[in-house]
């Protein structure tokens, strides 16, 4: 029986051996299954190979070089199909209704073999089953032929018996301006653009309308597989509303509307996604039509990776506008306080200020807005925002009454944040006239509240820092690794520092403040390449690194890989666009100790503590010449600093550690007294706590210009000095490492 079940064996397994050993149909570009025609074509990869083709378009189709969301986008155990076109037209080809594989990828090249090119992938784009693959090629050409590429989604994927359906597309009556389909009336007029082509029509302004040249948030602003209507206006004309809400398969389209009922028909207005229910839909609210006009409606799909299919385009009358619509019948109120708006009904007045574009560009863009007439019941500063609002609005603020008044501001997002506006008039006379509009970003409406109130200039209680004036390239402050707080900077006034970065060394700047109060920018450049003009924000392309994110902390990050030290600036400025005027900060630094204040005598001798005494943290910061920070030294300890006009190190050895400054040396000392005297102790933290109120942040000491006697004078500009600690430890003394200054 052994000798019968080993044959047995061997003959059930016999057709799976050969069946291996041989090349599956299609396995290769090289060698594709020929079809024609359109219809559904059965394939099955479950022995087939991975081949990697990409048609020589990695970015474009699916490749190992690829990566995507996948980890590897090549289209795995891939079966190859040659196609030829046999109707000049548009196609559809998808793995809809496969039943082996529920999950698979498509590629399709022009050509019939390995020299192909690649035209178009698609992964996820079929509806049955939900990972399955659709492509729609426009405009092919009756005889060409295409490589057509299948397979599976990745490794894991299911394998085995799946379809390739491919369908002559015929575009419907009214898919070109030349044939539109009439209609008339009120309500919901269905349409399917799945086989529609794209015209690019765009009424003959593509500012206005989306066009193949106005390029937007989408690349190509074309409106997709459009499809057109020609509506009339009904007798009696009026106001009229045109969405796509409810469609239910094309859930995001564009919307155009031109005046006219053919090509020759001109761009009237358009939208992508104004409209409520899906969130992609579309609404238009045009105002005063006369009753038997003509209009050329245009509807389609945002792009080609959109869903096509079956879609609504309702036809509908607005609820009425509100009171305040227009310029001319604008809502008066007066004094400070706060007013409810609601531009849900409103119309897109257009209206900018009587003088054109006072306002500018991003008021030109204000969405469907209402007006208020302000009377100021007494004189002075008024800050108007809308704070609080529910969506993202805009606000343009006129001087004057009426149609009339000509715009003294505008502002789209202000401080207060999420979308709110904000603007500001000064030097307002008790019964001065300000017409406010208020309106949305891009198209928006919804409600709010308009807040009026007397305004206090934040940037008055703000003074020259201790490094002011640093606002020029040659009047840059030098600075090194720490802490500085309380620093300033103003819109016409930026703050300029030089560092120097060590070779191999890494500079970190932290730059803490409010984004409330204003954007803050850092720049950082060599020394050669200084940007000193507060009203031009540099971009990164001149700089070593930038922080620019709009975000608070600002930072940025730059590892010197020159291989020499590097002298560099750090610019600190206002973006010129931000909305306070300005900041108040702390800028910590790490990473520029070399060109600044350098130490020496360093390491220190070891003190009680088990550890040595520090001026590593001391800096240009603080209301004197320079600050001095000691660290690290024995708990409870007294001392006080000491200067130099001469260093050496190695230094003398006195009691338990290392005098490092020649004579004559000057003492900070209580004999010296007032600013002189820097007498503090060690905290249990090991910090040097200042005991005569002469550090302006508690520790360390604020050197003030005066010196000691001796040496006695003052410290200049250009100078050199030196600095270092002396303090008791226990039953001996000792000293901190010492640091050099170049003034």
């Amino acid at each position: 029986m052994k000798p019968l079940l080993q044959i047995a064996l061997l003959l059930s397994a016999s057709p799976m051996l050969i069946s291996s050993a041989t090349a599956q149909a299609g396995d290769d570009c090289s060698v594709p299954i020929v079809i024609s025609g359109t219809g559904t074509f059965n394939w099955d990869n479950t022995l087939n190979t991975t081949s990697g083709f990409d048609g020589g378009d990695p970015t474009t189709c699916f490749s190992p070089t690829n990566a995507g969301s996948t980890g590897s986008d090549a289209i795995r155990q891939d079966v190859f199909f040659a196609w030829t076109v046999p109707t000049s037209g548009n196609y559809t080809f998808d793995t809809e209704n496969s039943i082996g594989i529920d999950d698979t990828k498509m590629s399709i090249h022009l050509g019939s073999d390995c020299a192909a090119t690649c035209v178009a992938s698609d992964d996820d784009g079929g509806s049955v089953p939900a990972f399955s693959s659709l492509i729609q090629l426009t405009g092919l050409t009756n005889g060409d032929q295409y490589l057509i590429q299948v397979g599976s989604w990745n490794d894991t994927s299911s394998v085995g018996d799946a379809l390739l359906n491919i369908t002559h597309m015929v575009p419907p009556t009214n898919d070109d301006c030349s044939t539109p389909q009439v209609i008339s009336g009120l309500g919901t007029f269905n349409w399917d653009n799945s086989a529609a082509t794209t015209s690019g029509f765009d009424g003959g302004n593509p500012v206005g309308c989306f066009s193949p040249v106005n390029a937007g948030t989408t690349g190509i602003d074309t409106i997709r597989k459009d499809l057109f209507f020609t509506w009339t206006v009904p007798t009696g004309g009026g106001n009229f509303q045109f969405d796509t809400e409810f469609s239910p398969i094309n859930t995001d389209t564009k919307l155009s509307i031109h005046a006219g009922a053919d090509c020759s028909a001109t761009c009237v207005a358009s939208d992508d996604d104004g409209g409520v229910d899906p969130v992609y839909s579309s609404k238009i609210l045009l105002y005063g039509l006369s009753g038997g006009d003509q209009y050329l409606l245009q509807v389609g799909s945002w792009n080609d990776v959109s869903p096509a299919g079956d879609g609504f385009l309702n036809i509908s009358v607005p609820p009425a506008a509100p009171g305040n619509d227009l310029c001319s019948s604008a809502t008066a109120i007066s004094g400070s306080g706060g007013w409810g708006f609601d531009t849900t009904t409103a119309s897109t007045s257009g209206f900018n200020g009587a003088s054109s574009a006072a306002c500018g560009l991003s008021a030109q863009d204000m969405g469907p807005d209402v007006f208020f007439q302000w009377t100021a019941t007494s004189s002075g500063d008024f800050q108007f925002d809308t704070c609080g609002s529910l969506y993202d609005t805009k606000l343009s603020l006129h001087v004057g009454s009426g149609c009339g008044a000509i715009c003294g501001g505008h502002n789209d997002d202000g401080a207060c944040g999420n979308g709110a506006s904000e603007v500001v008039l000064q030097g307002i006379l008790a019964g001065d006239e300000i017409l406010v509009q208020l309106g949305g970003w891009n198209g928006l409406l919804g409600s709010g509240t308009l807040n009026i109130a007397p305004w206090t200039d934040p940037c008055a209680s703000l003074g020259p820092d201790a490094f002011e004036d640093n606002d020029t390239c040659a009047t840059a402050h030098p600075i090194i690794d720490g802490i500085y707080p309380g620093l300033t900077v103003f819109r016409t006034d930026l703050d300029i520092y030089s560092l120097t970065v060590p070779a191999g060394g890494t500079l970190d700047v932290l730059c803490n403040h409010s984004i409330s109060d204003g954007d803050i920018d850092l720049f950082l450049f060599d020394s050669g390449t200084c940007m000193d003009d507060p009203a031009v924000d540099p971009t990164c392309a001149p700089a070593l690194a930038c922080g620019w994110a709009s975000v608070a902390p600002e930072s940025l990050t730059w590892i010197n890989t020159t291989g020499v030290d590097v002298d560099c600036t750090l610019r600190v400025s206002l973006w010129p666009s931000s909305t306070g005027d300005c900041v108040e900060y702390e800028l910590v630094l790490t990473g520029a100790d070399a060109g600044g204040p350098s130490l020496f005598c360093d390491p220190a001798s070891i003190n009680t503590s088990g550890s040595y005494a520090t001026l590593a943290s001391s800096s240009f910061s603080g209301p004197g010449v320079f600050h001095l920070e000691a660290s690290d030294g024995p708990a409870d300890q007294f001392g006080y600093f000491l200067v130099s006009a001469t260093p050496m190190d190695p230094g003398v050895s006195i009691s338990s550690g290392q005098l490092c400054l020649g004579a004559p040396i000057g003492r900070y000392s209580p004999a010296a007294g007032g600013t002189l005297n820097s007498i503090g102790r060690f905290s249990v933290s090991g910090i040097f706590q200042a005991l005569a109120g002469n550090s302006s942040v508690g520790s360390g000491f604020d050197v003030p210009a005066v010196l000691p006697s001796p040496p006695g004078g003052v410290i200049n500009a250009g100078a050199s000095w030196h600095f270092q600690l002396w303090y008791r430890d226990g039953m001996d003394s000792n000293f901190s490492n010492a640091i050099s200054v170049d003034f």
